[in-house]
């Protein structure tokens, strides 16, 4: 008890420290959260003052650098002017390009294509026809002496992927076109370095935890950034660039390579300005101010809950201990137990009425053997309360089983627990008959009701042999009326009905087999009665064996058998299996086929449209019976032009039939 008092207390201590904590830290978050908050938001819009005054000394960079350049192109288009006639070689450009520093020169005829190149590769390309030098014919068609055009964005070498800077100036004089030189963008960089962003934020001071920085609203280019190295080669993604858009002018997180950071963006002109703050930084600070008040509250909480525990102690845990003790005692099953408190607090009344229960247990075994008593020793009565594990029954079960009141009780518990103790699933209400070692048979019925577990039991022995006994006599009744008394299979009256069933669910595939002993009165004759009986239940034995379990097989009176294959059955597959049928009774009845003359004759008769009952069927069977003793006897005949007629002389008939026919045909 104390320890699990113990527990709890201890668990009660956790919880309270942890909600401490938890509101604690969620207080000083919040506050360093919004502090962080109006800090991003100040150094941001300080960057954009700055920002704004060094946009236009960026524009007085640019232009200095277009001037410087265009004046150079001017130079080599005069150069080329007072020249000869003869155009510029690739060689004379190329040395022409190293002079004026810049990557390459293009000496443009007045039909816009390159007639000489210092990279000798670009000559014979075309101004008109080639979309990417489109933007120049401006200024090969124009008549100022001064025209001129720059193109900085999205130009690239004529013939791979580098991006450059192309300049083309007018060329007036002996030779008409245009020249164009091509300068690598690095120098342009060289005329802006010392007043472009990237130089500013470089030198601005900011914390360790804080970065900002200003890249191209639309491409997301890093223009210029605090705390970063190498920023001009990186380049923010589309996707994050539209998450930071979405920010505008409000402070927002994002993760950047995992770690989790504040961020305040803000638009300005083509910039988008963003200010980022490390979020570890300020949670490490939070840490180590919890870490502080937790162990402040942890302090005053247990000295409040160990004042509590020792008066619990004091006044109550002693008595819940013997109270427990008891009541373990009590679910093992021992009735011998009193509960008993000190001090005269609401336990005490718990203590009487538990004892008070223990007394109403104590009889019930005694109630039980009573109520069986009355009923009859036939009878048994058990009852298992699984909630305190207790098991009455009445005084009789254990002799009624043959087994012990120890084994019984060991029984009836392994049958409702598990290994581990656990109540077993579907015994909420089982019937069953158990038999003992002495054959005894003991129907229980079992029941539930609010975990309580009931079950009648009733040895029901008697009645079940009682039942036996009737149920061997109808089957015995049964077959005498079903089966044929001497050889054993179905008789006349129960093949009709088997075969009638079959052809009123309107099947129309199937097969009779008519057999007939041939000269088996001749038997009888001269062995005997004994000896024809014998003969019959050897010939059904014969037909038992051949024939399919599913197939009918009846003895219709006499020497007279037939049987029914109720299914298809081609003709060439019947013409074998009656060959070796008869080939088989010809081996088995050996003996009376010589002395006797015996042999077999079947008649066979398919079901057809005409079909329309038993009677039908065997009338077709008998017919083909009689053609089959007319060829001679020991043989099969199979009636397919299925005559019925049953007139034992077909002379003076004056029916037209299949069978009369066939009879002038022998």
């Amino acid at each position: 008890m104390r320890k699990l008092l113990g527990k709890y207390i201890l668990l009660i201590m956790v919880i309270f420290n942890i909600f401490f904590i938890t509101l604690f830290s969620a207080f000083i978050y919040e506050m360093r959260i919004n502090e962080e908050k109006d800090a991003l938001e100040t150094v941001v819009n300080q960057v954009e003052s700055i920002v704004g005054v060094n946009s236009e000394r960026d524009k007085g960079a640019n232009t200095l650098f277009v001037d410087d350049y265009v004046n150079r192109a001017k130079a080599i288009a005069k150069l080329i002017d007072v020249g000869t006639n003869n155009n510029p070689t690739n060689d004379e450009l190329r040395e022409y390009a190293k002079e004026i520093e810049v990557a390459d020169i293009f000496f443009v005829d007045k039909y816009g294509s390159i007639v000489a190149s210092s990279d000798n590769i670009s000559v014979g390309l075309n101004f008109y026809s080639d979309t990417r030098l489109n933007e120049f014919i401006p200024v090969i068609e124009s008549k100022e002496p001064d025209a001129y055009y720059v193109q900085k964005e999205n130009a690239y070498s004529m013939l791979g992927g580098k991006k450059m800077i192309y300049i083309g100036v007018k060329l007036f004089g002996t030779t008409d076109g245009m020249v164009q030189i091509a300068v690598y963008p690095d120098k342009l960089d060289n005329y802006i370095r010392e007043f472009n962003v990237s130089s500013l934020m470089k030198n601005m001071p900011t914390r360790d935890n804080l970065i900002i920085f200003v890249a191209d609203l639309n491409t997301g280019e890093l223009k210029g950034a605090t705390n970063i190295s190498e920023e001009s080669s990186y380049t923010i993604s589309e996707e994050n660039l539209n998450i930071l858009k979405s920010y505008n002018k409000d402070v927002g997180r994002i993760e950047v390579k995992g770690v989790k950071n504040l961020v305040y963006p803000k638009e300005f002109n083509d910039y988008l300005i963003v200010g980022i703050s490390e979020l570890e930084s300020i949670v490490n600070s939070i840490f180590l101010q919890t870490v502080f008040f937790g162990i402040l509250a942890l302090c005053m909480i247990t000295i409040v809950i160990c004042s509590i525990y020792k008066l619990l102690s004091k006044f109550i845990i002693s008595d819940m201990e013997r109270l427990v003790e008891s009541l373990e005692l009590f679910l093992k099953g021992s009735l011998n137990v009193k509960f008993d408190v000190k001090n005269r607090t609401e336990l005490y009344q718990m203590a009487e009425g538990l004892n008070r229960l223990v007394k109403n247990y104590d009889s019930r075994a005694e109630r039980i053997s009573g109520i069986v008593s009355a009923m009859g020793n036939r009878f048994g009565i058990y009852e298992y309360n699984y909630s305190i594990n207790h098991l009455f029954f009445s005084d009789n079960l254990p002799d009624m089983f043959e087994i012990s009141k120890e084994e019984f009780e060991r029984a009836i518990l392994n049958f409702y627990l598990d290994e581990d103790g656990n109540l077993r699933k579907g015994i909420d209400r089982v019937t069953g008959i158990i038999e003992t070692y002495s054959g005894r048979k003991i129907k229980v019925e079992r029941m539930q009701s609010e975990g309580v577990y009931y079950a009648l039991l009733r040895d029901v022995s008697a009645e079940i042999k009682e039942k036996e006994k009737v149920s061997q006599e109808m089957r015995r009744i049964i077959n005498l009326a079903e089966k044929d008394s001497l050889t054993g299979i179905y008789n006349r009256e129960k093949s009709t009905e088997l075969i009638n069933e079959f052809l009123d669910k309107q099947n129309d595939k199937g097969v009779l087999l008519l057999f007939d002993l041939d000269n088996f009165k001749r038997v009888n004759d001269e062995k005997g009665h004994p000896e024809g009986d014998r003969l019959l239940k050897q010939f059904s034995s014969i037909i038992e064996n051949y024939f399919r379990e599913e197939d009918v097989k009846a003895r219709l009176g006499g020497d007279e058998f037939i049987v029914f294959i109720p299914n298809k059955i081609n003709k060439d597959v019947l013409e074998r299996k009656l060959s070796e049928f008869l080939e088989v009774c010809r081996k088995d009845m050996n003996s009376l086929y010589k002395e006797q003359n015996l042999s077999v004759s079947i008649g066979v008769a398919y079901i057809d449209i005409n079909t329309k009952s038993y009677t039908d069927l065997y009338k077709s069977a008998d017919s083909a019976m009689y053609k089959a003793k007319r060829l001679g006897k020991g043989r099969y005949y199979i009636n397919e032009p299925y005559a019925n007629c049953m007139e034992t002389d077909c002379n003076s008939c004056k029916k037209d039939c299949s069978r009369k026919n066939s009879k002038k045909e022998d």
